[in-house]
């Protein structure tokens, strides 16, 4: 596990039920006073508390494809561009609809290229090029993590990030396929 994920294993139950207390009660506030975007952002949180600190993606998925809905009609780039990202990411480890996760994760791609930040371009890059290669795409895939080890470099990611993205690279040159 790296660091972050190993942290975040060692968290106890207490803790991940407040997490989730806070954002369900600003949930509860956004949409007491109709604020769409809020919303969008809340139910997103909720989602990732479930998905990433419980790691239950049935659970999650409900609160990210309403976040999704609400973020494309009210919310920030960043909003839609992370909830894209998690419903591709979704169908890429969990679904097994890769072409589905290509979708998602291209437009939250596209969303992060409006944002202008090549930290999240390197990311973004990063995903979409792991689901092109899983969908069978191959040379689209190898485009893209050209692109996150180009991007990472450009935004000067640290090491284990960068490293990361040029091992998916190196790993798919040489004909592996990537697993989750």
């Amino acid at each position: 596990m790296s660091g972050g994920a190993a942290a975040l294993a060692e968290l106890p139950p207490s803790a991940i039920d407040a997490e989730e207390a806070l954002f369900t009660q600003a949930l509860e506030l956004r949409r007491a006073i109709g604020d769409r975007a809020g919303i969008a952002e809340s139910l997103f949180g909720v989602g990732l508390v479930h998905q990433v600190l419980r790691g239950d993606w049935d659970t999650a998925m409900p609160y990210f494809r309403e976040a999704l809905i609400e973020a494309d009609a009210h919310g920030d780039l960043y909003t839609r561009s992370e909830a894209y990202r998690h419903v591709g990411f979704f169908h890429l480890v969990v679904s097994g609809r890769p072409s589905e996760a290509v979708d998602h994760l291209a437009r939250s791609l596209e969303l992060r290229e409006e944002l202008g930040d090549p930290r999240l371009l390197a990311s973004a890059s990063l995903a979409l090029g792991q689901a092109l290669l899983i969908a069978g795409r191959r040379e689209a895939g190898l485009a893209a993590l050209r692109d996150a080890v180009d991007a990472g470099a450009a935004a000067g990611l640290r090491r284990p990030w960068a490293d990361g993205a040029r091992d998916w690279l190196r790993r798919a040159e040489a004909g592996e396929m990537p697993s989750f």
